[in-house]
């Protein structure tokens, strides 16, 4: 298993933000209903959502599990990374960085 914490994550939606290793790779793992997989534009593994990374056009409140796959190695702004993910998270909601 890739990522037990992630396996472990229930919930209606689950998102990763930021690409890292094989598209769908990280996600697979979620047992969550739906998952997305967010991405800057340019990204060649054709995400379902290009979005900027430091604002995402998801509604507040809405994600049972945030998934950053190295994102903030590579985020311009990681603290406004992590501001999209908390605010997106719901109350008892999971965010996960690797």
């Amino acid at each position: 298993m890739l990522l037990p914490a992630l396996e472990e994550a229930i919930g209606l939606h689950a998102l990763q933000a930021g690409t890292w290793g094989a598209r769908g790779e990280w996600l697979s793992a979620s047992r969550a209903q739906r998952r997305t997989l967010l991405a800057a534009p340019g990204t060649a593994d054709a995400p379902q959502v290009v979005a900027e990374l430091d604002q995402w056009p998801v509604q507040s409140d809405m994600v049972d599990t945030v998934l950053l796959p190295h994102t903030l190695d590579f985020a311009t702004d990681p603290h406004a990374v992590v501001r999209e993910a908390v605010r997106v998270l719901v109350g008892e909601g999971q965010l996960l960085v690797l």
